[in-house]
C-alpha cells in the first residue's frame, strides 16, 4: 500500500523540528523511527501534511545517570536500550523490556519517544514509564508520566512539542516482565510489570485498558501484608481491559491474574 502525498522535512535541531511542525498544521506529525507511523500512513488512516524526519538528532540519543535518576534521550533506540550497560545496572528493567519490543527490525529502527508519543496501551514503554512514576521532559516542559497519558493514543502533548528525554528513577532491585501474545513479536495480549523498591512493589498493566494502567490495587494489599496470589487477583478484579480480536474481557482478566502472580512469584513477593 502506497501512503498519500506529503512534504518533507529534515530536521537539524529540536528548535527547528518544533518550528517546522508548528508552521505544517496542527495534522503534521514527526517522524523518528517510523514504526507505527509509516504502517498507518500506508494504511491511508492518516493523511498528514508534512512529515518532520528528527532521525538526525543523535543528541537525543544517550543514556546518563545523574544521583538518582536514569535519563534517557527520547530517540534512544530499542535494540541500544536492550544492550546498554548502563541501564543493566542502574535500569535493567528497561533493557528487559526492551527485548519484548517487536523484532529485531523495529528494535533497530523504533525509539523510546516514538513509543511514549504514539501512546498505545499496548506499548510497553509506557508500561514502565507509568509505573516507576518518570518524567517526561518536551521542547517545553515536563511531564509526569501519571498526566501524560490521557486517552486511547492520547497526550498532554501540544500539537509542535516533542519528547526530548524520559527520567527514570534509579531500581536496581527485582523485577519481571511478562508478556503473552501469540508470536514472538507480536503486541501483548497482556503484559504485566513488577519492580520491586525497597519496601514496597510496582506493578503495571500492558494493553489492559484503552490508557495504560498500574495495578494500584495490588500495589495497596502488598503494602498491608497481604499475599502475592491475593494481590494478582485484587489487579484483575480493577482492571477494566477490553475485548478484542485475541481475547475477550474475562479472559483478559485471567491472564492478568495469571501474569501479575507469576511476575510477583520471580521478585520473591
Amino acid at each position: 500500500m502506497i501512503p498519500p502525498p506529503f512534504a518533507y522535512h529534515l530536521a537539524t535541531s529540536v528548535e527547528d523540528a518544533t518550528q517546522a511542525l508548528g508552521s505544517g498544521g496542527e495534522d503534521a506529525k514527526y517522524l523518528a523511527g517510523g514504526m507505527s507511523l509509516i504502517p498507518v500512513l500506508k494504511m491511508r488512516l492518516s493523511a498528514p501534511p508534512l512529515l518532520v524526519d528528527i532521525g538526525a538528532l543523535r543528541d537525543l540519543s544517550y543514556v546518563r545517570v545523574d544521583g538518582d535518576v536514569v535519563r534517557v534521550g527520547a530517540l534512544t533506540r530499542h535494540s541500544d536500550i536492550m544492550a546498554n550497560p548502563t541501564l543493566r545496572e542502574y535500569l535493567p528493567l528497561l533493557s528487559d523490556v526492551a527485548y519484548e519490543v517487536g523484532d529485531a527490525q523495529v528494535r533497530a529502527r523504533g525509539t523510546l519517544g516514538g513509543v511514549l508519543a504514539h501512546a498505545d496501551s499496548a506499548g510497553d514503554y509506557c508500561t514502565v514509564a507509568l509505573m516507576l512514576d518518570a518524567q517526561i521532559v518536551t521542547s517545553s516542559r515536563t511531564i509526569a508520566a501519571a498526566d501524560f497519558f490521557q486517552g486511547f493514543m492520547t497526550t498532554a502533548l501540544a500539537p509542535d512539542e516533542l519528547i526530548t528525554e524520559v527520567r527514570f528513577p534509579v531500581m536496581t532491585e527485582g523485577h519481571e516482565y511478562v508478556k503473552f501474545r501469540r508470536r514472538r513479536s507480536d503486541w501483548a495480549i497482556i503484559g504485566v510489570g513488577v519492580q520491586r523498591d525497597r519496601d514496597r512493589y510496582r506493578i503495571g498493566l500492558t494493553n489492559a485498558g484503552a490508557v495504560v494502567s498500574r495495578g494500584l490495587a495490588g500495589e495497596e494489599v502488598l503494602a498491608a501484608g497481604g499475599s502475592a496470589r491475593e494481590a494478582a487477583r485484587a489487579v484483575a478484579d480493577a482492571a477494566t481491559p477490553l475485548a478484542d480480536l485475541p481475547a475477550e474481557v474475562e479472559y483478559k482478566k485471567s491472564l492478568i491474574e495469571t501474569l501479575t502472580s507469576q511476575a510477583l512469584a520471580k521478585v520473591g513477593a
